[in-house]
């Protein structure tokens, strides 16, 4: 009789040879997408020439491959035979049996392809423009994106023992970084649905909880760096409250409309400020930050952003919000949409904060206003909410 069963954790993925490249976050991935089964003495398993969506890895025990031609080898778990997955060519040129009892880890051949791909350095050498050097290094892991010391103190200090899916989605929101991690799991081949999900609660029920949980304890250990550099701690800081206010006004202006969800816009305002993240990142990375902190233009920056959103799978109309957000004068196509949102919170938060808010336009005459309220608008520019609903302070202390 099969038993199948969840990877142990202490199982190391690591001993296979297309695992050995991956970071341990994506172990902890494939170790909640794939299942390990048990198999008596003396079953096949899989037929030669068939075309089936599996891939199986032997853990232990020792399997039989039988060619065509009736050719036979043996494959035995923990040696250096059993470092590849069996037969994986489709369609099949083995059959494989169990001659003795047997444990196997088995993956969906498809997705597990897919990840693996997404997983590979990209680039191969080819000339490349700054911005997508440093979006190239963020999506193959050479470059990894900062957290806050002080939001990681903050993930730290929750009560997470048993958690709800609304409380571990606040927590996860306290850092940029991690969110933008958690999220682009959530829409990885090993475990996207057929639409990208475009909200915490969303990729925390895609994922699991426990899943999630394993991810973010990864991330506050593994991926921190606790920098010392009173310059990038002064620009990192801006960046996270620069994220939660804007997060903040889309989640106000949408929960005004009837076309919006407003955790989706929430969301979307913090990763607005990926490509910032992701010029800090790399700046860190190579140790010449302050040189390159002012060498982008906003439409640079959002570039950045896009290309990483986008081969991260977010939806598409994030990716076309982000690298719109700073083109005041853009004329979006559609009504109340992602783009305008995202354009009239990015601009409110500017002119709440730049100096005699040079350069800016009024925020009622730019083409995305005329898609929503206009009263409702100069409320939340003025840090006032729509009958005596909370204010756009109360809100960042979602994040904040």
């Amino acid at each position: 009789m099969t038993a199948i069963q969840a990877i142990p954790p202490n199982l190391d993925l690591k001993q296979f040879d297309i695992f050995k490249p991956l970071n341990q976050a994506d172990i902890i991935l494939l170790s909640h997408a794939g299942s390990l089964v048990e198999i008596p003495k003396n079953k096949n398993i899989f037929n030669l020439g068939e075309q089936d969506n599996h891939d199986y890895f032997l853990v232990d025990g020792t399997i039989e491959l039988i060619a065509a031609d009736e050719r036979s080898k043996e494959i035995k778990g923990g040696t250096p035979t059993a470092v590849a997955p069996l037969a994986r060519l489709r369609p099949r040129q083995f059959s494989g049996k169990s001659k003795t009892a047997v444990k196997l880890i088995i993956f969906e051949h498809d997705k597990l392809a897919r990840f693996l791909r997404l997983r590979q350095s990209r680039g191969g050498g080819q000339e490349q423009s700054l911005e997508q050097q440093i979006a190239q290094e963020i999506l193959s892991g050479q470059t990894i994106l900062q957290s806050l010391p002080k939001a990681i103190e903050l993930i730290k200090q929750q009560n997470l023992k048993a958690p709800t899916i609304e409380a571990l989605a606040q927590t996860i929101a306290f850092d940029l970084a991690i969110c933008c991690k958690v999220m682009s799991t959530a829409n990885t081949p090993l475990f996207s649905p057929y639409q990208p999900v475009c909200t915490l609660t969303e990729a925390i029920k895609t994922l699991g909880t426990d899943t999630c949980m394993q991810l973010m304890e990864y991330y506050c250990q593994s991926e921190v760096q606790f920098e010392s550099n009173s310059f990038v701690l002064k620009v990192m800081r801006n960046i996270w409250l620069q994220s939660a206010e804007v997060g903040s006004l889309c989640y106000l202006i949408a929960k005004e409309t009837k076309r919006l969800n407003p955790e989706a816009s929430l969301l979307l305002g913090m990763i607005n400020f990926l490509g910032q993240l992701a010029i800090l990142s790399y700046g860190v990375h190579h140790d010449y930050f302050e040189e390159l902190a002012n060498q982008f233009t906003p439409d640079e920056t959002q570039q950045i952003a896009h290309f990483i959103l986008e081969k991260w799978n977010f939806p598409v109309e994030f990716c076309a919000a982000v690298k719109h957000s700073c083109q005041w004068q853009y004329q979006s196509s559609n009504e109340q949409d992602y783009t305008s949102l995202l354009i009239l919170a990015n601009l409110i938060m500017r002119k709440r904060h730049q100096p005699q808010n040079q350069g800016l336009p009024d925020i009622l005459s730019i083409p995305a206003a005329s898609h929503f309220d206009h009263h409702y608008l100069q409320q939340v520019l003025n840090n006032r909410s729509h009958d005596g609903g909370p204010s756009i302070t109360e809100y960042q202390k979602l994040l904040a």
